[in-house]
């Protein structure tokens, strides 16, 4: 049925557990890009489980983005130390299904709980991407000065002030959408097209190529 039409999606999919385990995001720090030497030049070099490092906010709260963080952040989410202060840095549970996945194609999770035996660990985690946070997520604004918009001060994007303006216009939308619903348990949601476009969005990722 209606309800069931985006199951196949695991970018849409997703996007519904980042609404429900939203403020629980990780950041993924991914190690610098080294390559190999072959004999027709120079391959990048596949990063290892055990190099990626994940943070946190801290239970007092995200840190104020810093406008160093967009500039010191690298192409594929590298982040010099400068990018990562005021996170509390954590660790996959050993029983998590990505505690061995070394790639991601996006630079972020969400995780159901955080727990401290040996170490501080984040149980139950899922990849999310952008899209899914600044729908889902929490205040989105922008950032003029270093032309990158973020999510509760602190997930931060590369873009100029036109999406947080989209975003937030469709976030408003899809609000009036459910609050209706919820006065009105048996209205359709069918035909919504605020609901539409947010699918096509997550499903795409924004690039307008249907993923699963």
């Amino acid at each position: 049925g209606p309800a069931n039409a985006s199951a196949a999606s695991r970018r849409v999919v997703g996007a519904a557990i980042c609404a429900g385990l939203f403020p629980n995001v990780i950041k993924v720090i991914r190690p610098r890009q080294r390559f190999t030497e072959v004999a027709g030049g120079a391959v990048a070099k596949d990063a290892e489980a055990r190099q990626l490092r994940f943070f946190v906010a801290p239970p007092a709260g995200p840190p104020p983005l810093a406008a160093a963080a967009a500039r010191h952040e690298g192409r594929g989410g590298e982040l010099t130390d400068a990018g990562i202060e005021g996170l509390e840095q954590v660790n996959l549970h050993p029983s998590s299904v990505n505690f061995t996945q070394a790639t991601y194609s996006s630079r972020w999770l969400v995780f159901s709980e955080k727990v401290k035996t040996s170490k501080l660990y984040v149980r139950e985690t899922t990849e999310v991407t952008s899209y899914a946070l600044l729908l889902f997520g929490g205040e989105v604004t922008a950032n003029y000065a270093d032309g990158t918009i973020s999510v509760d001060g602190w997930i931060s994007f590369s873009a100029n002030a036109r999406v947080a303006a989209l975003v937030n216009g469709i976030r408003s939308k899809i609000d009036a959408v459910l609050e209706a619903k919820i006065q009105e348990p048996a209205m359709s949601l069918d035909n919504e097209e605020a609901l539409r476009v947010a699918v096509r969005l997550l499903a795409t990722d924004g690039l307008g190529t249907m993923a699963v």
